[in-house]
């Protein structure tokens, strides 16, 4: 009896170290995903990169005032020749997921700079769905801009 309950308790300790190993390895996959996302932005534009990592149900808040998008589609038509005009970069501060590393956030700051050159910053916060292939989609975006670039 005591042989089965010592063996119980140590397959329970590798599968809580297995778990603990995934979380955070999918923190790391996480945070690349993000860092991936910003440079595709800073290449490719706002619209090809907002897309290519939206979830097909994707939710973002844009503002005060504004009316939330809700889904790709309504995603992709938000997108107008104005904002292709900014150039937007951000990066993650704090990145977390779940225990069963199937969902998590990223929250950090960003940098618009517009045509003339002068700059709005800000922080957001994203959530993001593990999809069924291992990747990342973010589900949830929203963000707001502050009096100057936020430092630790």
């Amino acid at each position: 009896m005591q042989k089965t309950i010592l063996c119980m308790l140590l397959i329970t300790c590798q599968l809580i170290v297995l778990s603990k190993n995934n979380q955070q390895k999918e923190i790391e996959n996480l945070r690349q995903t993000e860092l991936a996302f910003s440079k595709m932005c800073g290449e490719k534009g706002m619209k090809a990169s907002f897309l290519f990592y939206a979830d097909k149900d994707v939710i973002k808040l844009e503002g005060d005032g504004q009316f939330p998008i809700i889904s790709i589609d309504s995603l992709k038509a938000s997108f107008g020749e104005e904002r292709e005009k900014f150039q937007l970069q951000w990066s993650p501060t704090k990145v977390d997921v779940s225990k069963s590393a199937d969902i998590g956030y990223t929250f950090g700051t960003w940098t618009l700079t517009k045509t003339d050159g002068s700059k709005l910053f800000g922080v957001y916060y994203t959530v993001w769905k593990k999809q069924q292939d291992g990747s990342w989609k973010f589900i949830f975006d929203t963000g707001n801009t502050t009096p100057a670039l936020l430092t630790k």
